[in-house]
């Protein structure tokens, strides 16, 4: 079975757009460089925005941009009243200190959650948001097992992990591992017989089909978050060919990127009605 990411998101979009109070306020994306992917994906983002009615704008600067000048622009937008969110698209040059510049987008603009003070309030489990990845996470478990509580969902779960990056991995082993039974994380090069004991497999890894059907437990449950370019093509690190349909997986494209888009947003508005 393929989850319906496309439509899971279209429903969180929709909902979206009819609650959203249009107001004087906007989002900013910041981008560094012209790189086709990282255009994509804030195109994604921006085409979002427009249906929810919201100011999203989209500010890139050169390469050449130093660590202490991104600083400023971000630190510039940071100070705006009008400014209500704040995205970098990652990643970065090499050249610039990204932690640096992550640091100091404040909690009530950061949907992303990747900003010093949003992670340390996830890390105490006090945040009123939670990063997009885990909120993707949820509406898929949501979509699953409609009758259960976030809390009951992962309890009987044996939860592996491929991949503990920053952006996926991390994240959402800290948030399962006060919920689910077990929760293993695993990187690359891992022992593959570890990957039959999982009832819900997520990954970030950006290997292309690192893994296939053949390693999992029948009943599997699979959402991939990892994408890379296989014989040119956008490929996840789940391998989709000849998967039984009693295994549950999204697919690449169309899986966890729309929902992740729309979970992102689904933080701002939470944002803009606690503090705006």
């Amino acid at each position: 079975m393929v989850l319906p990411g496309k439509e899971i998101a279209d429903a969180l979009i929709s909902s979206l757009a009819r609650t959203h109070k249009r107001n004087e306020s906007f989002f900013v994306a910041i981008m560094v460089g012209n790189d086709e992917r990282m255009n994509s994906f804030v195109n994604k983002k921006a085409k979002t925005a427009e249906i929810i009615g919201i100011d999203f704008h989209a500010v890139r600067f050169d390469e050449s941009i130093s660590t202490h000048e991104l600083y400023n622009e971000v630190e510039y937008y940071a100070s705006l009243r009008q400014c209500t969110g704040i995205i970098v698209q990652l990643p970065l040059p090499k050249h610039i200190d990204t932690e640096k510049i992550l640091r100091i987008i404040p909690k009530e603009k950061d949907p992303d959650m990747l900003g010093e003070e949003a992670q340390e309030l996830f890390e105490k489990d006090k945040h009123i948001i939670v990063p997009p990845p885990v909120r993707t996470l949820m509406h898929f478990s949501s979509f699953l097992f409609p009758e259960l509580s976030l809390s009951e969902m992962f309890k009987t779960k044996t939860c592996v992990i491929l991949g503990h990056g920053g952006l996926v991995g991390k994240p959402i082993a800290t948030w399962l591992r006060s919920r689910a039974k077990r929760v293993i994380v695993l990187d690359k090069g891992f022992d593959e017989e570890m990957l039959k004991h999982a009832d819900v497999i997520i990954s970030g890894t950006g290997v292309p089909h690192l893994f296939n059907s053949s390693l999992l437990k029948n009943d599997a449950i699979v959402i991939d978050f990892g994408y890379g370019m296989l014989i040119e093509k956008l490929a996840g690190d789940f391998n989709p060919t000849d998967v039984p349909d009693s295994i549950v997986h999204t697919k690449t494209p169309g899986g966890t990127g729309p929902v992740l888009v729309a979970s992102l947003f689904e933080n701002y508005e939470t944002l803009l009605k606690e503090f705006f």
